[in-house]
């Protein structure tokens, strides 16, 4: 699925939230970098309900790709190739 939203950060980390105010957790992405946070993008990925954080499900999105390469090469460039990776489970 791809869902278009603004990126914005919340607790539990990295969330898109639709033009209806709903947020979807990006999975295992603490925050947005600076230049991308605030700004309207599109993300590919699973769409998963599950209890990310406690107290309840949420939507979450396991990330595949990002419609625009250059926010694409910002991730890449601030989290590295381990990118939507859980820690300690990237082979570089």
């Amino acid at each position: 699925i791809t869902l278009t939203g603004k990126a914005q950060d919340a607790k539990a980390g990295a969330v898109l939230v639709d033009s209806k105010g709903n947020p979807v957790y990006i999975k295992f992405f603490p925050y947005w970098p600076s230049d991308i946070f605030g700004k309207q993008i599109s993300v590919k990925g699973i769409l998963q309900y599950e209890e990310y954080i406690p107290g309840g499900k949420q939507f979450v999105l396991n990330v595949e790709k990002f419609s625009d390469s250059m926010v694409e090469q910002k991730i890449l460039n601030e989290f590295g190739p381990c990118w939507g990776i859980p820690e300690g489970q990237c082979r570089e």
